[in-house]
C-alpha cells in the first residue's frame, strides 16, 4: 500500500511539473519577440526555424496547451484526492481541494508564467520539443479523431 501511495505522490508531482511546462510555454509563445526568432532562422539556426513554425501556428498550439493543462491538472487533483481520502476519509476531499488549488496556482501557474515572461526565448527554446509533442497529442484534430473512434 505504501508503494502505491508513493508512486501516486510522484505522479502528482510529475503532473504539477508538466502543468507548469504547459503554462510557461503558453506565456513564452505569446510573449517571445518574433523578430529575434526570425533573424536567427534567417541565419540558419535550426532551433529558430522550428520555433518559427511553432509561433506561426500559435492559435492551434495555445488551444492544445490549454487542453493539456486542464487534463493534467484534473488528473493530478483526482490522484491527490484519492491519496488524501485513504488517510483522512471524507475530509480528504476538502484537504485535497485546498492543497491542490494552492499548489496548482503557485507552482503550475504563477511561477512558470512569471519566469516565462522574464525569459521567453529560453523557455520556448528548451520546451519546444515537449510543446510540439503535446500540440500533436492535444490538437483539435486529434481530439476530434479520438471522439469519433470512441463515440461513433
Amino acid at each position: 500500500m505504501l508503494e502505491n501511495i508513493f508512486f501516486s505522490i510522484v505522479a502528482v508531482v510529475f503532473l504539477l511539473i508538466l502543468s507548469g511546462l504547459f503554462s510557461g510555454s503558453e506565456t513564452s509563445i505569446t510573449s517571445v519577440a518574433k523578430s529575434k526568432v526570425h533573424k536567427l532562422s534567417i541565419r540558419g539556426d535550426k532551433r529558430a526555424k522550428i520555433l518559427m513554425n511553432i509561433i506561426n501556428k500559435k492559435n492551434d498550439l495555445i488551444s492544445s496547451l490549454l487542453i493539456g493543462n486542464n487534463f493534467v491538472n484534473i488528473l493530478a487533483s483526482a490522484l491527490a484526492t484519492a491519496i488524501l481520502i485513504k488517510f483522512y476519509g471524507d475530509k480528504g476531499v476538502i484537504y485535497s481541494t485546498i492543497i491542490m488549488s494552492l499548489l496548482i496556482v503557485i507552482f503550475s501557474e504563477v511561477l512558470p508564467k512569471s519566469y516565462a515572461l522574464l525569459r521567453p526565448e529560453i523557455c520556448i527554446r528548451y520546451g519546444k520539443i515537449s510543446v510540439y509533442f503535446f500540440k500533436n497529442c492535444f490538437s483539435h484534430n486529434a481530439i476530434c479523431k479520438i471522439c469519433k473512434l470512441v463515440f461513433l
